[in-house]
């Protein structure tokens, strides 16, 4: 039983006439009379019954009917599914998020504003290597595709505005050495780079409380229940106003953030817009 014999039943069976079913086919009226023979051959039942000129589907024939025609349907629409997966794919930008989440967000949505056919697909992990773009603060020596330096961010702290050290215009690491810290969550890459700075001025940072976002950080150092340490761009403007961001003396805190793209996952036209797109939003942004 092969898909051609199928579609001249289905086409039949529409038409209850062989001469239609034939010109609607553009196939010759004998090639049609013989492939619904061997289906009935095949199948050991009758499918037509004959009236007059014309013929109808006997209820075998019509059971079969119901069976096979949502069956050739699908085999026909396989292709088209096919292609929209492939059109899908080819706007779909997976993007690994690993630093500086608010403002990738931020880039991703802008992007999206501009480009509504354009689909994403977001991650946190560093375990994940199923990504186009990725953004870090670490540089990865190991990594064979294009990886560029992007932004060095400075540093500031974020302090209660009714603190003593309000007043100061540069903070030391001295002058909080003795501080409680309000931190991202301590596998965030932004809280393992601070810790390294305290480290290197001499101290561990005393985590009083470690925050789900930038926000919930903004609102417990207003509220002082300790210190912050806050990334002039990655984290978006501060909307507290009970916090004052004093910049760290001789800025002697900063990172990098580090945007890197996989090549030989297969570029898209998509996936090298944004590409351009965050580099040039990045680089855009305007100094503190």
């Amino acid at each position: 039983m092969d898909i051609l014999k199928l579609r001249y039943f289905l086409v039949v069976a529409r038409c209850q006439n062989m001469t239609k079913a034939a010109e609607a086919l553009h196939v010759a009226q004998p090639a049609i009379s013989q492939a619904i023979k061997k289906l009935d051959d095949e199948l050991g039942v009758k499918l037509f019954d004959r009236v007059g000129r014309n013929i109808r589907l006997s209820e075998t024939g019509k059971l079969f009917y119901t069976e096979i025609e949502p069956l050739v349907k699908a085999l026909d629409d396989i292709p088209q599914k096919l292609a929209d997966k492939v059109g899908l794919e080819n706007k779909t930008v997976r993007v690994n998020i690993l630093a500086s989440h608010e403002l990738m967000t931020d880039i991703v949505s802008e992007f999206k504003r501009e480009h509504l056919d354009a689909s994403f697909h977001i991650s946190q992990n560093e375990e994940d290597e199923n990504w186009d773009i990725r953004i870090s603060s670490v540089f990865d020596k190991d990594y064979s595709g294009h990886e560029e330096t992007v932004l060095s961010e400075e540093i500031f702290v974020a302090v209660p505005v009714d603190s003593h050290l309000c007043d100061l215009q540069n903070i030391t690491f001295e002058d909080i050495r003795h501080a409680g810290f309000i931190s991202l969550e301590r596998n965030r890459q932004f809280s393992t780079m601070m810790a390294s700075h305290c480290l290197s001025a001499g101290f561990e940072p005393l985590i009083v409380y470690e925050g789900e976002s930038p926000d919930m950080v903004a609102k417990l150092v207003g509220a002082g229940v300790g210190l912050a340490f806050w990334p002039e761009y990655s984290w978006g403007k501060l909307h507290d106003d009970r916090v004052k961001l004093i910049r760290v003396e001789e800025g002697a805190c900063r990172w990098n953030l580090y945007l890197a793209r996989k090549d030989q996952m297969g570029k898209t036209e998509m996936k090298d817009e944004f590409y351009d797109f965050a580099v040039n939003y990045i680089h855009g942004l305007p100094a503190r």
